[in-house]
Formats: C-alpha cells, structure tokens, sequence
C-alpha cells in the first residue's frame, strides 16, 4: 500500500493482508520533514502557568525548620520530591497547604520560575 501527499510518500511493505513489516516515509526535502515533525508535536500551544513569588509563597506556606514532629504519619513525605534529598533536623522546609513537604530553596524556585501548584499532587496554592 502506498499515499503520496504532495512531498510526502509513505510506503507499507510486506505479504498483502499481513502486518507490514516495513514502513518507507520518504521527504522530498528536509523542510517538508521539519514540518511534518512540527505538526505533529506542536498540536498544543504552550501551557503558562501562573507562578507565586516568595513574599507570597511565604504566607501561603511559611518556612519552617524541620523536626521530626513535623512527619504526620508513615505516608508523608521523608524527602524532597524536587531534589530528592533527605529532610533532616534544622533544614528549612515549606508544608504547602495540600500537606506535602519540600526544601524551603526548592519549593521556592518551583513556585517563580515554574508553576503555582504543587509539583506531588498538582494541587493549586492560592
């Protein structure tokens, strides 16, 4: 079986009624190619997120130093699931309102440069 679409030709290969088994898509040029690739992918414009700054992120979430009294129960978090480093006594941590637990730095950096929610449960912080 084989379609041609203006600069494009994609061929099926292999005994008729079968599975193919091997797929010729030819490009006349690269620019057709840099297209087809584009118009696959790019279905979506991008996503802007709103974004928190600290002054902000430091009411909605205060810093805290984390104690070992600050873990809820055997589910909560031990570690920060932004840089995967372990929460221990006197680090500056940030509970979001969702509950979940984070490096106060990186919390922080996700809530400017990133998105307004949070990075576990996509839960929105306002």
């Amino acid at each position: 079986m084989s379609i041609i679409h203006q600069h494009l030709r994609l061929q099926l290969l292999g005994p008729p009624g079968s599975i193919p088994t091997l797929i010729d898509l030819t490009f006349d040029s690269e620019d057709v190619l840099e297209e087809f690739i584009r118009s696959t992918f790019d279905t979506e414009p991008p996503v802007s997120h709103p974004k928190v700054d600290v002054p902000k992120l430091d009411v909605i979430a205060p810093v805290q130093v984390f104690r070992r009294s600050l873990v809820r129960d055997d589910e909560d978090d031990r570690m920060c699931t932004i840089c995967y480093d372990e929460f221990r006594t006197r680090k500056h941590v940030r509970r979001l309102p969702c509950g979940h637990l984070f490096c106060a730095k990186c919390i922080a950096k996700w809530t400017v440069k990133h998105s307004a929610t949070c990075p576990t449960c996509r839960e929105a912080l306002s």
